[in-house]
């Protein structure tokens, strides 16, 4: 199975191509949640506005809606912009198999998000040691 995504100004497709089947999906929802959390954070980079240290983005939704290429497609899009260098970008789990699922997806999309340094954390101490 081979997926990729195009992005347009009005939605994202989603393509997969499996046992020589392409399969199109369209997911406009997901364009319109990316877009806004960029627009937020890129706000928040340009114009220095005072934060408590701390620009969050909480995302959620039901099962199966999307989240996971959601952070993948605002991650390639926040490390792709001209207003960062180089950010540094946490996404936080709560629950072993979904932080299995989403550091398998973003290792093996380095070259989509543009940075060869995604890394999967154990702990709260290898963080603190990563960041500094």
């Amino acid at each position: 199975m081979v997926a990729f995504v195009t992005i347009t100004p009005i939605c994202v497709f989603m393509h997969i191509y499996d046992n020589n089947k392409l399969y199109n999906f369209i997911l406009r929802y997901m364009f319109k949640t990316i877009s806004s959390a960029y627009s937020e954070v890129s706000i928040v980079g340009r114009e220095n506005i005072p934060t408590d240290g701390a620009d969050n983005i909480l995302l959620y939704g039901v099962p199966g809606c999307g989240k996971s290429y959601t952070m993948l497609f605002l991650t390639r899009m926040l490390m792709k912009s001209p207003h960062f260098h180089s950010p540094t970008i946490l996404i936080i789990t709560d629950r072993t198999d979904l932080d299995d699922q989403l550091s398998k997806q973003f290792i093996a999309s380095k070259k989509y998000i543009g940075d060869e340094t995604v890394v999967s954390i154990e702990s709260r101490d290898k963080l603190r040691e990563e960041l500094q």
